[in-house]
């Protein structure tokens, strides 16, 4: 044989037996240009034949699990924009994968070569064309090819609101405006992010900080994070922080020195709630 396998076994004739028959050890294939032949004195017999390779066994897809089974995929907020399909493969195969809308129709379709193991697909709510799909159920069907691609998981493309928190916050000398009467000054605070107000018995120096809000804020709550200068005199003055509401959607901090007072704004910020598409 072209394989080089080899093997041979002999006997005495007596004339006793019509048929001989043997049985050759195990071969694998897949083996082509394979002969038996028999042999004696006067006469010479030889058959070709083939050993084929066992057929392989068919695509198996099991371990099948979805997550999430609900997803948000039409605003890209990093809050379930897409859904992943977990699955173990039997054999080495091209798996074809499916999703099909209520219509029936596929909305998305892909083709990958898979070893045995478990794998993952991803399905981040775009159709082939690339658009996003629509609201609603959808399910993911798997296989060798379409015929034989079957259900595996069912998904909702859902869309809603959702509670976020926010904390915009400006360092000192991001102010949105500032003023300083005479006999006051404002300056950058060296080497740190706060800003000065300092006043040397002059009327006033403020710092303000302007936030803009989206119009469905809630519990909306101002901060200012500073503290005394090493130059401000307790008692000759006054330092006032205050936050108010401008109308729906700007917020205003002021920080303000009087007499002989100073302060060194490090931090302002807001804090708020609001509904955010998903």
């Amino acid at each position: 044989m072209d394989s080089g396998y080899y093997w041979s076994s002999q006997f005495n004739y007596d004339g006793s037996q019509n048929v001989k028959s043997w049985t050759l050890p195990a071969m694998h294939g897949p083996l082509s240009d394979c002969y038996a032949d028999v042999s004696s004195a006067d006469r010479y017999v030889e058959n070709d034949f083939k050993v084929a390779s066992p057929p392989p066994p068919a695509l198996a897809i099991t371990r099948v699990s979805q997550s999430p089974s609900r997803f948000f995929p039409l605003v890209h907020d990093r809050y379930r924009d897409a859904t992943k399909t977990r699955f173990h493969t039997n054999v080495r195969s091209t798996v074809k994968v499916y999703v099909t809308g209520n219509h029936g129709k596929v909305v998305r379709s892909d083709e990958r070569t898979y070893r045995l193991g478990t794998h993952v697909w991803t399905w981040n709510g775009a159709k082939n064309s690339g658009a996003k799909a629509a609201t609603g159920t959808y399910k993911i069907r798997m296989g060798a090819t379409k015929s034989s691609a079957k259900v595996v998981s069912t998904v909702t493309v859902a869309t809603g609101w959702r509670t976020k928190h926010a904390d915009p916050t400006r360092y000192g000398y991001e102010f949105s405006s500032a003023h300083a009467a005479p006999s006051c000054h404002i300056h950058r605070d060296f080497g740190t992010v706060a800003e000065e107000l300092d006043c040397w018995g002059g009327k006033e120096a403020f710092l303000h900080y302007r936030f803009t809000l989206p119009k469905n804020a809630q519990n909306v709550k101002w901060h200012v994070d500073g503290h005394k200068a090493y130059d401000d005199f307790p008692g000759q003055g006054k330092i006032s922080r205050s936050g108010k509401k401008l109308d729906k959607t700007h917020y205003h901090i002021e920080v303000k020195v009087t007499g002989w007072r100073a302060y060194d704004v490090k931090y302002a910020w807001v804090t708020y709630t609001y509904k955010a598409r998903i």
